[in-house]
């Protein structure tokens, strides 16, 4: 995009805000990308009014909220950073994401957004870049650093993707989108930027990189930003759908998924 637009930036959609009731949050009201579909699913306000998708086929862009008016709950940031917690490689924490707080707001918002044509809706990459502020923390959360390179993958030719294999279509190699602070890329989060508890060091001649040596989730019971008044209708939880299997989610791993972010959530209001 910037090199259509120098300059231009990316927001992320931080759904851990309103995890209780996503419906009510601003990024989903008149003012943003808009409220529910209309009675055919159209979304008919907000800046994608009136938006035609264009794959499979040429029709309105379509939301249909997985629980009539509601979307139901999301991950709160308690549940995402004892995920962080949890021991994992990359191919781990990716299936983890994958089936649970990522999956469950593309299955909640449902319409296209639940279906593989979801990046046809510019919400999309807000939601994705939110995935992307996941992983760095992720990165950030082992004070060795090795898992700026920790990478899994299988390429269409069926070889292993590896930090030198070249991106199509972008002509950069893995290793150069690792890190956020990389020269090719140079960004920083702003969960990054008002947090003390991130360290920052030098990787190489060439980039720094942001470790946190402590339990993240300190940050949260110490601010007082949970507690047990702070109450929820339901726990967050991907249901089987055709949905589902249509995005790739795996039965048993969003099974272990749901129950990981009901226990996150008993031990955060405990």
């Amino acid at each position: 995009m910037q090199s259509i637009k120098p300059g231009i930036t990316l927001p992320y959609w931080d759904w851990t805000i309103d995890w209780k009731v996503p419906e009510d949050t601003v990024v989903l009201s008149p003012k943003m990308f808009g409220t529910n579909g209309n009675s055919k699913n159209c979304v008919s306000d907000g800046i994608e009014n009136g938006w035609i998708k264009k794959f499979p086929n040429e029709t309105c862009l379509k939301r249909d909220y997985r629980y009539g008016n509601s979307t139901g709950s999301f991950w709160p940031m308690y549940a995402v950073n004892s995920l962080i917690e949890k021991k994992s490689n990359f191919e781990e924490f990716s299936s983890n994401i994958e089936n649970g707080c990522h999956g469950i707001v593309h299955l909640g918002l449902g319409g296209d957004f639940s279906k593989p044509w979801a990046p046809q809706d510019a919400l999309f990459f807000l939601h994705h870049s939110m995935v992307d502020m996941i992983w760095a923390l992720w990165q950030a959360r082992d004070i060795t650093g090795s898992r700026y390179s920790d990478i899994n993958g299988i390429l269409k030719n069926g070889d292993i993707a590896t930090m030198d294999t070249v991106l199509p279509y972008y002509n950069k190699s893995i290793s150069t989108q690792m890190n956020t602070l990389s020269l090719v890329n140079c960004y920083i989060y702003e969960e990054f930027m008002h947090n003390k508890a991130f360290v920052y060091s030098k990787r190489n001649d060439k980039e720094l990189v942001y470790t946190y040596p402590t339990n993240y989730n300190s940050h949260y019971s110490r601010n007082g930003k949970f507690g047990k008044n702070n109450t929820f209708e339901s726990y967050p939880q991907i249901q089987i759908s055709s949905d589902m299997k249509s995005m790739g989610l795996k039965l048993t791993k969003v099974n272990e998924m749901n129950e990981f972010v009901r226990n996150a959530i008993a031990e955060m209001v405990a």
